[in-house]
């Protein structure tokens, strides 16, 4: 009947005694009323958060640059970078994210045009833990579409590794500040920031494809594919799958980075195993 909209120790740095007046749910608090609140009793407020109260604007940046880091650590975890080290397409590959593990198998997301024209024998798949990397064969082909441009790979270890956790794909919005994880190019498990440009739109092509996706800022290069577009509470949002570089022979273009939007991965790999 009653609820109070906020975990007991959230923002406390020190043991506390809480003071709450219960209201019923139904009851409108409008934002003068809240604002009036915390105008009146800012002091108490303030003896509460203890030394938190009085951080300078340095702290609080290294606190959420430190934030940043650590999402990014755990994240990375969960990222892997998918070589085809034989078949018709040896010396190509791409990204790919750990969603899920049944037992000692562990499935990865990656894009269709990352494993078209290759099988489970031909993958290598390799894991990042900070300076670590750990390399898997033996990696089966689970399923692939070209309309939504995603695949399912999966391998099996008794090595313990995390599955990233999926976002609301109803909470995205333009202006979210996110992050591309992947293996472009020349390099290995890199990183890059920028913001949620468009939260979900409808893309296609006269080559099958056609699906949601999340317009970004954060760049993204040959080798990201498959890879993830993470939020701010290191949550998968979007597999990472093209760009356009060009508009025409004359025109380029800048930060047209696009992801296959989390909920067609979610109705994509429902079921899949």
């Amino acid at each position: 009947e009653y609820k109070y909209p906020m975990g007991f120790n959230s923002g406390a740095a020190t043991n506390l005694t809480l003071y709450a007046k219960w209201i019923k749910n139904d009851t409108d608090l409008s934002s003068e009323d809240l604002e009036t609140w915390f105008t009146e009793n800012i002091d108490f407020i303030k003896s509460l958060l203890g030394n938190t109260g009085s951080l300078t604007a340095k702290e609080i940046i290294s606190l959420v640059n430190q934030a940043q880091i650590e999402l990014i650590k755990q994240a990375n975890k969960s990222v892997v970078m998918i070589d085809i080290v034989s078949g018709s397409e040896e010396g190509s590959g791409g990204s790919g994210v750990i969603y899920r593990k049944e037992g000692n198998t562990y499935y990865v997301l990656t894009n269709e045009h990352v494993t078209y024209g290759s099988t489970g024998s031909n993958f290598k798949i390799t894991v990042f833990d900070g300076e670590n990397r750990k390399s898997y064969t033996g990696i089966t082909k689970v399923a692939e579409t070209a309309v939504k441009d995603l695949a399912i790979l999966k391998f099996t270890t008794t090595d313990d590794l995390p599955v990233i956790p999926m976002a609301d794909g109803s909470k995205i919005q333009k202006g979210d500040m996110v992050y591309a994880i992947g293996s472009p190019v020349w390099f290995e498990d890199i990183v890059t920031f920028g913001i949620v440009s468009y939260a979900k739109r409808n893309d296609w092509d006269d080559y099958q494809f056609d699906a949601d996706v999340i317009m970004h800022t954060a760049p993204i290069n040959p080798g990201n594919s498959g890879g993830a577009l993470i939020n701010i509470y290191g949550e998968l949002i979007g597999i990472n799958a093209y760009s356009y570089p060009m508009y025409d022979e004359e025109t380029d273009l800048q930060l047209y980075n696009f992801a296959i939007h989390i909920d067609e991965v979610k109705t994509y790999i429902s079921g899949k195993n």
